[in-house]
């Protein structure tokens, strides 16, 4: 739907004009910029001035984006000339410190769920220490019971000698 031909012939050939080569032109210069066949064609609906508006973002972004892949550059020769990854400058300002800070957020809050865990561990161990403790107990109280009451209950032994 993005993009017709003008006439079909009656072997089938595609017939286009010139507004539909330029057309054309269009969505293939808006794809180089990185818009998706979604956008392009939503694009496409919207007057001149409104893709202009459009385009300078995308200008914006994409010189954020060079900046970025400079910077990149830099690192990778600074890397192969043998400098340590860990002295680049290459995760500075960069889109990748929110996920560092994210992951640092995430390490933290694992540590807490860590202490949870293992708190509760401790007081579920101590609780079953404690039941089988007190079952233990039980069984040996009820077992000298259970000998009191046998002992009462069988005839005096009598020894033979």
């Amino acid at each position: 739907d993005l993009f017709k031909p003008t006439h079909l012939t009656e072997k089938g050939y595609r017939l286009y004009d010139r507004s539909s080569l330029e057309k054309l032109q269009t969505i293939l210069f808006l794809k180089e910029l990185d818009f998706s066949l979604k956008e392009i064609a939503d694009i496409l609906k919207l007057t001149r001035q409104e893709q202009n508006q459009i385009l300078k973002k995308q200008r914006q972004t994409l010189f954020s984006r060079k900046q970025r892949l400079e910077t990149i550059m830099v690192a990778l020769e600074e890397y192969v000339s043998g400098n340590n990854i860990s002295n680049l400058q290459i995760f500075n300002n960069s889109s990748v410190l929110p996920l560092k800070n994210n992951m640092q957020m995430r390490r933290d809050s694992s540590m807490v769920k860590q202490k949870r865990i293992m708190c509760l561990m401790k007081r579920w161990i101590n609780y079953h220490k404690m039941k089988k403790m007190n079952v233990f107990n039980r069984r040996r109280k009820y077992s000298s019971k259970l000998r009191l009451v046998s002992i009462s209950i069988l005839p005096p032994m009598k020894f033979s000698d």
